[in-house]
């Protein structure tokens, strides 16, 4: 897979977010902060190169106890080929987006060859995201 964001601070990457590795510590690079946003919702997206069926999303924000903090909210969204759609939810753990934690959604399975969580940031500190996991 491929990442990519709709703002990403210069020397990150979003692909520190999908790369299968993830390190609960703030002192980690292995992460995708959205330092000093211009937006009030920004992105971050898994690009598969193929077409999947997703059936589970976990995410595991990211924050470093200053700047960067859990979002105030988040989306799953899966492209259908010409738009992104929110895909229908069965669970959703924690209610509330949680840093440092599982946040985990169960989704009526999509077939899709990308899919993006999208943060509204919780003014005035910005997101993160340690990492994205995605089963079929």
């Amino acid at each position: 897979p491929t990442g990519s964001a709709s703002f990403t601070n210069p020397g990150d990457s979003p692909w520190e977010a999908v790369d299968g590795r993830h390190a609960l510590t703030r002192y980690t690079q292995n992460r995708w902060p959205a330092y000093d946003p211009p937006n009030r919702e920004d992105w971050v997206e898994v690009d598969f190169g193929t077409q999947k069926v997703v059936e589970r999303d976990a995410v595991f924000f990211y924050a470093d106890g200053g700047g960067v903090a859990a979002p105030e909210d988040d989306r799953i969204e899966a492209w259908d080929g010409s738009e992104w759609r929110e895909p229908p939810l069965h669970s959703r753990t924690p209610a509330e987006p949680l840093a440092w934690a599982l946040n985990q959604a169960r989704l009526e399975p999509v077939e899709t060859s990308r899919l993006r969580v999208v943060l509204r940031h919780a003014a005035p500190s910005a997101s993160g995201i340690a990492e994205i996991r995605i089963w079929e």
